[in-house]
Protein backbone atom coordinates (compact mmCIF):
# COMPACT_ATOMS: atom_id res chain seq x y z
CA UNK A 1 0.00 0.00 0.00
CA UNK A 2 2.99 2.42 0.88
CA UNK A 3 4.49 1.36 -2.45
CA UNK A 4 1.82 2.85 -4.55
CA UNK A 5 1.18 5.60 -2.44
CA UNK A 6 4.68 6.09 -3.75
CA UNK A 7 4.93 5.27 -6.67
CA UNK A 8 1.40 7.93 -7.05
CA UNK A 9 3.37 10.72 -5.76
CA UNK A 10 6.15 9.89 -8.30
CA UNK A 11 3.43 10.15 -10.80
CA UNK A 12 1.89 13.16 -9.44
CA UNK A 13 5.27 15.54 -9.53
CA UNK A 14 5.81 14.31 -13.36
CA UNK A 15 3.00 15.24 -14.10
CA UNK A 16 3.28 18.47 -13.03
CA UNK A 17 6.40 18.92 -14.41
CA UNK A 18 5.20 18.15 -17.39
CA UNK A 19 2.50 20.78 -17.21
CA UNK A 20 5.08 23.24 -15.61
CA UNK A 21 7.45 22.81 -18.77
CA UNK A 22 4.33 23.00 -21.57
CA UNK A 23 3.19 26.17 -19.58
CA UNK A 24 5.96 28.39 -18.33
CA UNK A 25 6.33 28.99 -22.03
CA UNK A 26 2.91 30.89 -21.39
CA UNK A 27 5.38 33.97 -20.61
CA UNK A 28 6.22 34.79 -23.82
CA UNK A 29 2.75 35.96 -24.48
CA UNK A 30 4.13 39.28 -22.23
CA UNK A 31 5.57 40.17 -25.60
CA UNK A 32 2.06 41.49 -27.75
CA UNK A 33 0.68 42.29 -24.01
CA UNK A 34 3.25 45.07 -23.60
CA UNK A 35 3.20 46.15 -26.93
CA UNK A 36 -0.42 46.40 -27.26
CA UNK A 37 -0.26 48.12 -23.72
CA UNK A 38 2.99 50.56 -24.08
CA UNK A 39 2.88 50.75 -28.30
CA UNK A 40 1.27 53.85 -29.99
CA UNK A 41 -1.77 52.04 -31.66
CA UNK A 42 -5.29 52.53 -31.55
CA UNK A 43 -7.17 51.74 -28.33
CA UNK A 44 -9.56 49.32 -30.16
CA UNK A 45 -6.76 47.82 -31.71
CA UNK A 46 -5.23 47.75 -28.53
CA UNK A 47 -8.59 46.25 -26.59
CA UNK A 48 -8.58 43.39 -29.23
CA UNK A 49 -5.20 42.84 -28.99
CA UNK A 50 -5.14 42.32 -25.07
CA UNK A 51 -8.26 39.85 -25.84
CA UNK A 52 -7.15 37.93 -27.87
CA UNK A 53 -4.18 36.76 -25.71
CA UNK A 54 -5.52 36.21 -23.07
CA UNK A 55 -8.08 33.83 -24.90
CA UNK A 56 -4.98 32.36 -27.37
CA UNK A 57 -3.37 31.64 -23.23
CA UNK A 58 -6.80 30.42 -22.30
CA UNK A 59 -7.27 28.01 -25.50
CA UNK A 60 -3.51 26.79 -25.08
CA UNK A 61 -3.19 25.59 -21.11
CA UNK A 62 -5.98 23.75 -21.83
CA UNK A 63 -4.98 21.93 -24.26
CA UNK A 64 -2.08 21.02 -22.95
CA UNK A 65 -3.52 20.36 -19.43
CA UNK A 66 -6.09 17.76 -21.49
CA UNK A 67 -3.64 16.24 -23.19
CA UNK A 68 -1.17 15.53 -20.65
CA UNK A 69 -4.21 14.23 -18.19
CA UNK A 70 -5.02 11.81 -20.98
CA UNK A 71 -2.58 8.27 -20.46
CA UNK A 72 -3.01 7.05 -24.03
CA UNK A 73 -2.42 10.84 -24.99
CA UNK A 74 -0.77 9.29 -29.00
CA UNK A 75 -3.82 10.37 -31.20
CA UNK A 76 -3.83 7.42 -33.82
CA UNK A 77 -6.05 9.87 -36.48
CA UNK A 78 -6.99 13.80 -36.84
CA UNK A 79 -10.45 14.16 -35.88
CA UNK A 80 -12.29 17.46 -37.39
CA UNK A 81 -12.19 19.26 -33.92
CA UNK A 82 -8.72 19.61 -33.43
CA UNK A 83 -7.93 20.85 -36.84
CA UNK A 84 -10.83 23.02 -36.10
CA UNK A 85 -8.81 23.77 -32.97
CA UNK A 86 -5.84 24.46 -34.39
CA UNK A 87 -7.09 26.89 -37.08
CA UNK A 88 -8.41 29.21 -34.04
CA UNK A 89 -5.64 29.66 -33.09
CA UNK A 90 -3.93 29.98 -36.20
CA UNK A 91 -6.76 32.92 -37.06
CA UNK A 92 -5.87 34.22 -33.99
CA UNK A 93 -1.98 34.59 -34.86
CA UNK A 94 -2.80 36.20 -38.20
CA UNK A 95 -4.94 38.69 -36.08
CA UNK A 96 -2.31 39.73 -33.55
CA UNK A 97 -0.25 40.04 -36.69
CA UNK A 98 -2.47 42.84 -38.30
CA UNK A 99 -3.14 44.23 -34.73
CA UNK A 100 0.78 44.29 -33.53
CA UNK A 101 2.85 43.39 -36.04
CA UNK A 102 6.01 41.10 -35.46
CA UNK A 103 5.75 40.72 -31.55
CA UNK A 104 2.95 38.80 -32.40
CA UNK A 105 5.39 35.83 -33.68
CA UNK A 106 5.59 34.75 -30.31
CA UNK A 107 2.07 33.44 -30.16
CA UNK A 108 2.80 31.65 -33.60
CA UNK A 109 5.74 29.52 -31.86
CA UNK A 110 2.61 28.01 -29.67
CA UNK A 111 1.86 26.39 -32.83
CA UNK A 112 4.80 24.40 -32.49
CA UNK A 113 3.90 22.38 -29.58
CA UNK A 114 -0.30 22.74 -30.10
CA UNK A 115 0.25 20.38 -33.54
CA UNK A 116 3.10 18.53 -32.55
CA UNK A 117 1.12 17.16 -29.33
CA UNK A 118 -2.46 17.52 -30.79
CA UNK A 119 -1.98 15.91 -34.07
CA UNK A 120 -0.58 12.20 -34.92
CA UNK A 121 3.06 12.44 -34.90
CA UNK A 122 3.47 11.94 -38.32
CA UNK A 123 1.35 14.62 -39.33
CA UNK A 124 2.28 16.58 -35.89
CA UNK A 125 6.24 16.30 -36.63
CA UNK A 126 5.65 17.83 -39.99
CA UNK A 127 2.79 20.25 -39.06
CA UNK A 128 5.50 21.82 -36.51
CA UNK A 129 8.49 21.56 -38.60
CA UNK A 130 6.21 23.92 -41.17
CA UNK A 131 6.10 26.31 -39.03
CA UNK A 132 9.46 26.29 -37.82
CA UNK A 133 10.98 27.39 -41.54
CA UNK A 134 7.83 29.75 -41.96
CA UNK A 135 9.25 31.85 -39.03
CA UNK A 136 13.04 31.31 -40.17
CA UNK A 137 11.60 32.04 -43.69
CA UNK A 138 10.29 35.33 -42.49
CA UNK A 139 13.13 36.12 -40.67
CA UNK A 140 15.70 35.56 -43.92
CA UNK A 141 13.05 37.40 -45.91
CA UNK A 142 12.93 40.56 -43.65
CA UNK A 143 16.31 40.81 -42.41
CA UNK A 144 14.72 40.95 -38.98
CA UNK A 145 16.33 39.17 -35.79
CA UNK A 146 14.04 39.52 -33.49
CA UNK A 147 11.94 37.24 -36.14
CA UNK A 148 15.41 35.47 -36.64
CA UNK A 149 15.22 34.86 -32.02
CA UNK A 150 11.33 33.40 -32.34
CA UNK A 151 12.63 31.18 -35.08
CA UNK A 152 15.42 30.24 -33.06
CA UNK A 153 13.32 29.33 -29.87
CA UNK A 154 10.93 27.47 -32.08
CA UNK A 155 13.10 25.08 -33.43
CA UNK A 156 14.40 24.07 -29.89
CA UNK A 157 10.57 23.88 -28.53
CA UNK A 158 9.98 21.46 -31.55
CA UNK A 159 12.93 19.27 -30.73
CA UNK A 160 11.87 18.93 -27.43
CA UNK A 161 7.65 18.40 -28.00
CA UNK A 162 9.03 15.52 -31.12
CA UNK A 163 11.10 14.01 -28.34
CA UNK A 164 8.35 14.00 -25.98
CA UNK A 165 5.30 12.48 -28.07
CA UNK A 166 8.67 9.76 -29.58
CA UNK A 167 9.49 8.64 -26.30
CA UNK A 168 5.78 8.32 -25.10
CA UNK A 169 4.68 6.46 -28.09
CA UNK A 170 7.85 4.19 -27.74
CA UNK A 171 6.28 3.79 -24.11
CA UNK A 172 2.60 2.65 -25.29
CA UNK A 173 3.86 0.99 -27.84
CA UNK A 174 6.25 -1.56 -25.62
CA UNK A 175 2.82 -1.19 -23.38
CA UNK A 176 0.64 -2.45 -25.88
CA UNK A 177 3.03 -5.66 -27.05
CA UNK A 178 3.48 -6.65 -23.80
CA UNK A 179 0.01 -6.87 -23.12
CA UNK A 180 -0.45 -8.36 -26.31
CA UNK A 181 2.23 -11.14 -25.40
CA UNK A 182 0.32 -11.48 -22.01
CA UNK A 183 -2.66 -12.28 -23.64
CA UNK A 184 -0.70 -15.38 -25.83
CA UNK A 185 1.05 -17.10 -23.19
CA UNK A 186 -2.27 -17.22 -21.27
CA UNK A 187 -3.92 -19.05 -24.24
CA UNK A 188 -1.14 -21.21 -24.61
CA UNK A 189 -1.49 -21.75 -20.95
CA UNK A 190 -4.99 -22.40 -21.32
CA UNK A 191 -4.56 -24.62 -24.71
CA UNK A 192 -1.65 -26.75 -22.92
CA UNK A 193 -3.57 -27.59 -19.70
CA UNK A 194 -6.66 -28.47 -21.01
CA UNK A 195 -4.50 -30.66 -23.63
CA UNK A 196 -2.59 -32.05 -20.32
CA UNK A 197 -5.51 -32.31 -18.24
CA UNK A 198 -7.97 -33.97 -20.97
CA UNK A 199 -5.97 -36.10 -23.39
CA UNK A 200 -4.85 -38.92 -20.42
CA UNK A 201 -8.38 -38.60 -19.11
CA UNK A 202 -9.98 -38.87 -22.62
CA UNK A 203 -7.46 -41.93 -23.71
CA UNK A 204 -8.26 -43.70 -20.85
CA UNK A 205 -11.73 -43.56 -21.53
CA UNK A 206 -11.65 -44.49 -25.09
CA UNK A 207 -9.99 -47.16 -23.74
CA UNK A 208 -12.20 -48.60 -20.94
CA UNK A 209 -15.39 -48.20 -23.28
CA UNK A 210 -13.68 -50.52 -26.06
CA UNK A 211 -13.50 -53.24 -23.14
CA UNK A 212 -16.76 -52.57 -22.04
CA UNK A 213 -17.75 -53.42 -25.16
CA UNK A 214 -15.77 -56.65 -25.47
CA UNK A 215 -17.03 -57.33 -22.09
CA UNK A 216 -20.59 -57.34 -22.38
CA UNK A 217 -21.41 -60.38 -23.54
CA UNK A 218 -18.62 -62.68 -21.92
CA UNK A 219 -18.86 -60.70 -18.70
CA UNK A 220 -21.69 -58.74 -17.82
CA UNK A 221 -20.36 -57.76 -13.98
CA UNK A 222 -16.88 -57.23 -15.25
CA UNK A 223 -18.34 -54.77 -17.92
CA UNK A 224 -20.33 -52.99 -15.54
CA UNK A 225 -17.04 -51.96 -13.16
CA UNK A 226 -15.83 -50.66 -16.35
CA UNK A 227 -18.74 -48.78 -16.92
CA UNK A 228 -18.26 -47.71 -13.44
CA UNK A 229 -14.86 -46.62 -14.01
CA UNK A 230 -15.85 -44.79 -17.29
CA UNK A 231 -18.31 -42.82 -15.19
CA UNK A 232 -15.32 -42.11 -12.16
CA UNK A 233 -13.05 -41.03 -15.27
CA UNK A 234 -15.60 -38.66 -16.53
CA UNK A 235 -16.75 -36.97 -13.77
CA UNK A 236 -12.81 -36.43 -12.95
CA UNK A 237 -12.33 -35.07 -16.05
CA UNK A 238 -14.93 -32.57 -15.47
CA UNK A 239 -13.43 -31.81 -12.16
CA UNK A 240 -10.14 -31.61 -13.61
CA UNK A 241 -11.52 -28.82 -16.20
CA UNK A 242 -13.22 -26.77 -13.56
CA UNK A 243 -10.08 -26.56 -11.93
CA UNK A 244 -8.60 -25.61 -14.66
CA UNK A 245 -10.93 -22.85 -15.46
CA UNK A 246 -10.53 -22.23 -11.84
CA UNK A 247 -7.22 -21.29 -12.45
CA UNK A 248 -7.51 -18.76 -15.25
CA UNK A 249 -10.15 -16.95 -13.36
CA UNK A 250 -7.48 -16.33 -10.58
CA UNK A 251 -4.74 -14.81 -13.36
CA UNK A 252 -7.62 -12.95 -15.02
CA UNK A 253 -8.44 -10.98 -11.58
CA UNK A 254 -4.41 -10.47 -10.90
CA UNK A 255 -4.22 -9.19 -14.41
CA UNK A 256 -7.03 -6.95 -13.92
CA UNK A 257 -5.46 -5.35 -10.69
CA UNK A 258 -1.99 -5.58 -12.29
CA UNK A 259 -3.48 -3.42 -15.14
CA UNK A 260 -5.28 -0.94 -12.69
CA UNK A 261 -2.41 -0.09 -10.93
CA UNK A 262 -0.16 0.38 -14.08
CA UNK A 263 -2.97 2.51 -15.88
CA UNK A 264 -3.43 4.55 -12.55
CA UNK A 265 0.26 5.11 -12.10
CA UNK A 266 0.05 6.67 -16.17
CA UNK A 267 -2.84 8.99 -14.83
CA UNK A 268 -1.44 10.39 -11.79
CA UNK A 269 -3.52 8.91 -9.80
CA UNK A 270 -2.45 7.20 -6.16
CA UNK A 271 -4.11 3.76 -5.63
CA UNK A 272 -5.03 2.31 -2.28
CA UNK A 273 -5.22 -1.59 -2.89
CA UNK A 274 -6.71 -3.80 0.11
CA UNK A 275 -6.65 -7.44 -0.15
CA UNK A 276 -5.46 -9.77 -3.12
CA UNK A 277 -7.36 -11.57 -5.77
CA UNK A 278 -6.93 -15.02 -3.83
CA UNK A 279 -9.51 -13.55 -0.92
CA UNK A 280 -12.54 -13.55 -3.95
CA UNK A 281 -14.46 -16.56 -4.18
CA UNK A 282 -13.23 -18.42 -7.71
CA UNK A 283 -16.61 -18.46 -9.04
CA UNK A 284 -16.99 -14.79 -8.80
CA UNK A 285 -13.23 -14.00 -10.22
CA UNK A 286 -14.08 -13.26 -13.56
CA UNK A 287 -17.01 -11.14 -12.67
CA UNK A 288 -15.37 -9.04 -10.26
CA UNK A 289 -12.76 -8.50 -12.86
CA UNK A 290 -14.71 -6.78 -15.48
CA UNK A 291 -16.46 -5.06 -12.52
CA UNK A 292 -12.71 -3.46 -11.71
CA UNK A 293 -12.06 -3.30 -15.04
CA UNK A 294 -15.01 -0.96 -15.81
CA UNK A 295 -14.57 0.79 -12.30
CA UNK A 296 -11.18 1.75 -12.71
CA UNK A 297 -12.05 2.59 -16.74
CA UNK A 298 -14.57 5.59 -15.81
CA UNK A 299 -12.27 6.81 -13.10
CA UNK A 300 -9.78 7.43 -15.22
CA UNK A 301 -11.69 8.79 -18.63
CA UNK A 302 -14.37 10.91 -16.57
CA UNK A 303 -13.85 11.51 -12.48
CA UNK A 304 -10.71 13.54 -12.37
CA UNK A 305 -9.62 12.24 -9.43
CA UNK A 306 -6.30 12.02 -7.75
CA UNK A 307 -7.07 9.02 -5.10
CA UNK A 308 -8.83 5.48 -5.98
CA UNK A 309 -9.21 2.65 -3.76
CA UNK A 310 -9.80 -0.92 -4.34
CA UNK A 311 -10.85 -3.47 -1.36
CA UNK A 312 -11.34 -7.35 -2.08
CA UNK A 313 -13.73 -9.18 -0.05
CA UNK A 314 -14.61 -13.45 -0.67
CA UNK A 315 -18.42 -11.91 -1.95
CA UNK A 316 -17.58 -8.31 -2.55
CA UNK A 317 -15.54 -5.72 -4.70
CA UNK A 318 -15.87 -2.24 -3.48
CA UNK A 319 -13.98 0.37 -5.86
CA UNK A 320 -13.91 4.22 -5.06
CA UNK A 321 -12.11 7.38 -5.68
CA UNK A 322 -12.32 11.09 -4.99
CA UNK A 323 -13.16 12.30 -8.06
CA UNK A 324 -16.25 14.68 -9.40
CA UNK A 325 -18.64 12.34 -7.97
CA UNK A 326 -21.37 10.28 -10.22
CA UNK A 327 -23.66 12.09 -12.99
CA UNK A 328 -26.62 9.78 -12.11
CA UNK A 329 -26.51 8.52 -15.58
CA UNK A 330 -24.83 5.16 -16.49
CA UNK A 331 -23.25 4.64 -19.58
CA UNK A 332 -23.37 1.53 -21.73
CA UNK A 333 -20.46 0.18 -19.53
CA UNK A 334 -22.06 0.29 -16.38
CA UNK A 335 -25.47 -0.89 -17.70
CA UNK A 336 -23.77 -4.06 -19.15
CA UNK A 337 -21.93 -4.13 -15.66
CA UNK A 338 -24.82 -4.20 -14.10
CA UNK A 339 -26.70 -7.17 -16.51
CA UNK A 340 -23.81 -9.36 -15.57
CA UNK A 341 -24.23 -9.03 -11.57
CA UNK A 342 -27.49 -9.72 -11.79
CA UNK A 343 -27.70 -12.22 -14.03
CA UNK A 344 -24.79 -13.96 -11.95
CA UNK A 345 -27.59 -13.61 -8.75
CA UNK A 346 -25.38 -10.41 -7.11
CA UNK A 347 -26.16 -6.62 -7.03
CA UNK A 348 -24.66 -3.42 -7.96
CA UNK A 349 -24.67 -0.30 -6.00
CA UNK A 350 -23.21 2.71 -7.54
CA UNK A 351 -23.56 5.70 -5.44
CA UNK A 352 -21.65 9.24 -5.85
CA UNK A 353 -21.22 12.93 -4.45
CA UNK A 354 -19.39 15.87 -3.88
CA UNK A 355 -16.78 13.65 -2.68
CA UNK A 356 -16.10 11.27 -5.60
CA UNK A 357 -18.12 7.79 -6.83
CA UNK A 358 -18.51 4.54 -5.20
CA UNK A 359 -19.30 0.98 -7.31
CA UNK A 360 -19.81 -1.91 -5.09
CA UNK A 361 -20.81 -5.74 -6.01
CA UNK A 362 -22.06 -8.17 -4.24
CA UNK A 363 -22.70 -11.55 -4.50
Amino acid sequence: MLENSGKGVTENRRRTLAYAMSLVWLLFLSFPLLTAVYDDIPTASRILSILVTVAFAGLYAGSMIRHFRDPDRITDSVTWKTVAFIALLVAMCVTQLLLIGVDALSLVVFLVPTTVFLLTPRTGYIAGACVVVAILAASLLTRNLAILSFGIISIGVFFGCAGSVFLTKSAIDDSRVATQEAVLDERERVARDIHDVLGHTLTAIVLKSELAERLVEKDPIAAKHEIALITQLSREGIADVRSTVLGLRVRQLGVELEQARSVVREAGIDLTVIGEADDVDPRYRILFAWALREAMTNIVRHAHATHASITLHNHRIEVSDDGVGFSGTSGNGLRGLRERVEDAGGSLILTGGNDGTKVQVSM
